[in-house]
């Protein structure tokens, strides 16, 4: 039998790692976060890390992607589960008007990871070097 999940619980974010501070343009990166039922209730969290990059100049880009995202199936009241999510080099560049190019942005990107895209609960910067 299956317990019945309520959504009307809290979840705390802790030690976002990167496995790198600093990738090449082609390069994947894997982010780890631990996420915590801090609530009294049995329940399901959808972790979501995004992407922040600093504007790529006269290249239009959105502020924040969605990088990856990792659904925590029945995580008990005090229970801890770490989830690993994998970001691809397509997160970190821009497609040039036309779609023929990428442009890479040789600057920080920030991994913000969210419980919803309004709550940010970790950030960490890395580097893209090409």
């Amino acid at each position: 039998m299956r317990a019945c999940i309520r959504a009307d619980t809290t979840f705390g974010y802790s030690n976002l790692k990167l496995n790198a501070s600093s990738i090449g343009p082609c390069d994947t990166f894997v982010a780890t976060v631990d996420v915590t039922n801090t609530g009294q209730v049995l329940s399901d969290e959808v972790v979501q890390l995004y992407v922040q990059s600093a504007a790529a100049g006269s290249v239009p880009s959105p502020r924040v992607r969605l990088a990856d995202f990792e659904r925590v199936r029945e995580l008990a009241p005090g229970a801890k589960a770490t989830v690993h999510l994998t970001i691809t080099p397509q997160y970190l560049s821009v497609v040039k008007e036309g779609g023929k190019d990428n442009f890479w942005c040789v600057r920080s990107h920030v991994c913000l990871t969210f419980s919803s895209v309004r709550e940010i609960q970790i950030m960490r910067a890395i580097s893209v070097c090409i």
